[in-house]
């Protein structure tokens, strides 16, 4: 017999596998028109806050080579039945760096060689517009660098759409700053460094028309991209503009329905009341913007407790998940070094 509500996504970032898979699902793909406003942009949240989860929306929004299955993926959502002009039409060449290994020694290495693979992803599932000779001469050059700014000349050349997402851009250079010290961060992200160079890469794709026509950037924290681009040079921050305040994270009014979801299907013991205001208590209060009024829930904590309540058959006894109690003092630290640098600056 099959369970009679959905599943809970609670540490899901795929979206692919939570549509297909029918998991529980907060829309907010009605933010993608928004997003469209902005070519280039940059955005940060706290630590599981939903970023992967919203990165690989947009991916499958807007890869060519899922069109197949736009339907099936998007359906039942706002975009899927309000799609743009823009909905698979994009070679995208996705980038997540928490995929790489952080060990500062290899560092380098491993973020040639994952670059690397990532580029030669997108050309595959692209083969109509990218044949073999064409594959062949885009990885022939010795450095992801070279690579992009082959791929550059050939995306404008041939008028081929391209969008560039990074995930998680500033995780191992936090790693870096919170377990090595301002020494090793500093020269990580200044200077001459790979890492810098590659968004000066990016940079430079962006100020070529034809060359990258969207780039969207996230991570947890705005430190490193100031340090790698002289400043927010690279797209707007959208991170604190009103309109995006609820792009990620849950309102009280999705955190609600989600309660009354399960507590209609017999899965959710506890009054959705009663859950509320606790949650409400443990889970709210987060605002990035001066100018809104609604705050909104951490994503992530609000699955946590569903979950547990669904398969305790009563509230959790213990409301803060340990995985974020961990990120939250990685992150702490990282804020604490990260002014111990600015002063000697």
């Amino acid at each position: 017999m099959s369970d009679p509500h959905p599943p809970i996504p609670y540490g899901m970032s795929n979206f692919r596998a939570v549509r297909l898979d029918r998991f529980y699902y907060v829309d907010k793909t009605r933010f993608v028109r928004d997003l469209e406003k902005e070519r280039f942009a940059f955005f940060v949240r706290p630590r599981r806050f939903g970023k992967t989860l919203w990165l690989t929306m947009l991916d499958a929004y807007y890869d060519r080579a899922a069109a197949d299955e736009f339907e099936q993926v998007f359906a039942g959502t706002h975009i899927g039945a309000n799609p743009t002009p823009n909905r698979s039409r994009y070679v995208v060449l996705y980038f997540d760096f928490s995929a790489i290994k952080q060990a500062l020694p290899t560092l380098e290495a491993e973020f040639e060689g994952y670059c690397a693979i990532q580029l030669e992803g997108a050309l595959e599932r692209n083969e109509d517009l990218f044949d073999e000779e064409t594959r062949r001469r885009l990885r022939a050059p010795p450095s992801i660098n070279q690579k992009l700014a082959a791929l550059f000349q050939h995306v404008r050349r041939h008028r081929i759409p391209l969008y560039v997402l990074i995930d998680e851009y500033d995780n191992f250079a936090n790693t870096i700053l919170s377990a090595q010290g301002a020494e090793a961060y500093h020269a990580f992200t200044h200077g001459g460094g790979f890492y810098r160079n590659f968004f000066g890469t990016l940079k430079a794709g962006t100020a070529q028309a034809g060359c990258i026509e969207r780039l969207f950037v996230t991570g947890v924290s705005p430190v490193t991209m100031d340090d790698v681009t002289s400043g927010f040079n690279i797209g707007t921050n959208i991170s604190l503009l009103p309109e995006f305040n609820e792009m990620l994270g849950f309102t009280e009014g999705e955190v609600r329905a989600m309660l009354e979801a399960f507590r209609q299907s017999g899965a959710l013991v506890e009054e959705a009341d009663s859950a509320l205001a606790t949650m409400r208590a443990w889970y709210d209060g987060y605002r990035f913007s001066e100018e809104v009024e609604r705050d909104v829930y951490n994503a992530d904590m609000a699955l946590y407790y569903v979950k547990l309540s669904v398969a305790l058959k009563h509230p959790p006894s213990r409301l803060v998940d340990r995985n974020v109690r961990v990120d939250y003092g990685k992150l702490r630290h990282l804020l604490i070094v990260s002014r111990q640098q600015a002063a000697k600056e």
